[in-house]
């Protein structure tokens, strides 16, 4: 078996399987079905190599769904539904990545409440009253999601 160095450009095929928590086939199959960019991944004999950057910045549906708090059936209903970007996915087949960056710039409406000391029900009055532009919230049927910096960064925004 090879191992890499954590600070290493590159991780093993079974690193990789282990981070996004599936089989080492899977990853594999990826690469053979060219789901990863040309410079994600590399072969090193007959060992495929799968840059640290890619599984640093793209999650699964069920580690996306640890993030949100939701299920992994929740998450796959939200893709379809079109919640995140196309940018923002990558699906090829049954597997799809989600990426962890945008899913971190998300939050529910009861944990924007927590970060600006309010309740959710503020927060749902603020987003019916308008104070959140219609890019800065995404919904789910039941779940509302709101751009965190629109809650930190904005100093025309008081509460």
């Amino acid at each position: 078996m090879m191992t890499y160095a954590r600070g290493s450009k590159w991780m093993s095929v079974r690193q990789a399987a282990r981070a996004w928590r599936i089989s080492t086939a899977t990853i594999n199959r990826m690469v053979r079905i060219k789901f990863f960019l040309p410079d994600e991944y590399r072969k090193n004999g007959t060992h495929n190599l799968i840059a640290r950057q890619v599984v640093d910045t793209w999650v699964t549906t069920t580690q996306a769904a640890t993030i949100f708090g939701l299920t992994p059936v929740t998450i796959r209903a939200m893709i379809k539904n079109g919640f995140f970007k196309s940018a923002e996915v990558r699906k090829n087949g049954n597997r799809t990545l989600i990426d962890k960056h945008v899913l971190k710039q998300w939050i529910k409406t009861a944990a924007a409440g927590e970060l600006i000391g309010v309740s959710s029900g503020t927060i749902c009055k603020m987003i019916r009253d308008g104070f959140f532009l219609p890019h800065e919230i995404r919904g789910n049927g039941r779940t509302l999601f709101v751009f965190k910096p629109a809650l930190t960064n904005d100093e025309d925004k008081a509460v």
